[in-house]
């Protein structure tokens, strides 16, 4: 893929555009030209994100002169660094949730031909969940995975773009059994079957059905809390993955229920964006708990522990782990078998671009993605 677009003059590091005019509200609008293109900001100037046509329906968040803000429409990616991303299947091509490794994570916006651009207009928190659509994709020099964008991000339109607006459509209405709201307000029944599949297993965990009975009648702040209490012991347990996913949708969709009604969510846990890594890889699987890669049996480790990559080829990476810089090694270009760094006394800059050995100790890490991380105390050149 291309080195990506520097465009230093459009990037907004705010969860908002600045300089907006009055939020109008939210309210929906079809397209009226044959075909436009989205653009990553309130300009021409601004690059294409991908087309829209003739009768297809947006979702006009908020105007800025003559143009509008638009909720992402379906099909709309963003993009995150692999290096920031863990708690899942790195090599998965279906759609998964993943968690913020790190603090103020840039989100890149997807260009019309589905790849980063350098426009970012939300940094995520250490913590925050996303979910990644499809598989990953490599640049010259790293590696990013497509998520559905985050709340606070738009793509832009020319208001001529659009035809007249119209209201949006009421969200459904959740309610108790007694016909009321959680608040106690009398409400129209809505649906109440959404809530999921039931993973195998939930016999063994007597708080699911008191969650599930929660959430069935409406409380769903009572059924967040009982879910995250699963959600936590699970994941210290280092419980199976599946329940551990259907629980965190559950956990998501009260919020979602509760924001319908007014009503605030629980403050996450503590330790929510510290996850437990798995002292034993998974099975069926080369990743741990927060997907990286667990070291390769095939290079058998010293009497000290260390550990032999075998041959591969050294370069420099663009970035540093714990203020060091860092190194990548691949088996092809591309294809990163370990990211590295050297241990006190050890020199790597004199190896770049050749074949080498190294041997160091292998560390399981949530904040390195798309290859293992070592820590080399010897190369060995490869003739």
């Amino acid at each position: 893929m291309r080195k990506l677009l520097w465009i230093g003059a459009m990037i907004v590091t705010a969860c908002h555009p600045t300089g907006l005019s009055a939020d109008p509200g939210k309210y929906a609008a079809a397209v009226v030209l044959p075909e436009i293109q989205m653009r990553a900001g309130g300009s021409w100037q601004y690059p294409a994100t991908g087309k829209l046509k003739k009768g297809e329906q947006v979702i006009v968040h908020h105007e800025d002169g003559s143009w509008v803000a638009i909720v992402p429409p379906p099909g709309t990616v963003s993009w995150v660094n692999h290096r920031f991303l863990g708690e899942f299947d790195p090599n998965g091509s279906s759609k998964q949730n993943a968690l913020v490794m790190a603090d103020n994570v840039e989100v890149r916006l997807g260009s019309e031909k589905g790849t980063p651009l350098a426009v970012t207009q939300v940094k995520l928190p250490r913590g925050t969940w996303v979910e990644i659509t499809a598989a990953k994709l490599r640049d010259e020099t790293t590696t990013w995975y497509p998520i559905t964008p985050p709340e606070g991000e738009y793509r832009w339109l020319p208001k001529e773009a659009l035809g007249a607006p119209s209201p949006l459509a009421p969200p459904p209405v959740f309610v108790k059994s007694d016909g009321t709201s959680p608040t106690g307000i009398a409400k129209t029944p809505g649906s109440l079957t959404s809530s999921g599949s039931r993973p195998p297993g939930v016999a063994q965990i007597p708080q699911w059905n008191k969650a599930e009975q929660a959430e069935q009648t409406g409380d769903y702040a009572t059924a967040e809390k009982l879910y995250m209490h699963i959600y936590q012991d699970l994941r210290q347990k280092n419980g199976d993955a599946e329940t551990i996913l259907i629980c965190y949708n559950r956990i998501i969709k009260c919020q979602d229920r509760m924001k319908l009604d007014g009503i605030s969510r629980s403050a996450p846990p503590a330790d929510i964006s510290k996850p437990t890594a798995l002292l034993q890889p998974p099975k069926g699987s080369s990743t741990g708990a927060v997907g990286v890669a667990w070291p390769n049996d095939s290079n058998a480790a010293t009497p000290t522990g260390d550990r032999s990559t075998g041959a591969g080829n050294l370069r420099r990476a663009p970035f540093t782990i714990d203020g060091k810089q860092a190194y990548a090694l691949e088996k092809s270009p591309g294809q990163v078998l370990y990211y590295v760094t050297a241990s006190t006394g050890v020199s790597l800059d004199v190896w770049v671009n050749r074949q080498v050995d190294l041997v160091g100790k292998v560390q399981v890490r949530g904040d390195i993605r798309g290859g293992q991380y070592m820590v080399v105390t010897a190369v060995n050149p490869v003739k």
